[in-house]
């Protein structure tokens, strides 16, 4: 399984957590709630890569581009465990000269 460069993104780092549930409410105010299968939390991180070079620019992007936002990649989030990602979008500005922005959205996938 291929790992995402070792390049550092900007901090702070954001981290989205939503549980899938499926619940059943009923006319008394009574909810019965269960997460629906057993990896019902999957977490989306947004990591920002602030004026980082053209090198690093082209790595992140052609890295991104060769996974297609449907292949699985390995990236460890600081303070985490090694789990299995995919980046369906990330956006690029172009700062000034060799200087970018890139912002992506990995959203873990079940290994």
């Amino acid at each position: 399984m291929a790992v995402f460069p070792s390049i550092s993104p900007t901090y702070p780092l954001e981290r989205d957590s939503s549980p899938n549930i499926l619940k059943a409410e009923f006319g008394d105010g009574y909810v019965m709630a269960q997460p629906n299968g057993i990896n019902s939390l999957l977490r989306v991180h947004t990591l920002i890569f602030t004026r980082i070079p053209l090198v690093d620019r082209n790595t992140i992007d052609a890295f991104l581009v060769a996974h297609k936002g449907t292949i699985p990649f390995d990236w460890t989030a600081p303070g985490d465990t090694l789990r299995k990602w995919v980046c369906e979008s990330w956006r690029e500005s172009f700062v000034e000269y060799d200087q970018y922005t890139i912002r992506a959205t990995f959203m873990e996938r079940a290994a």
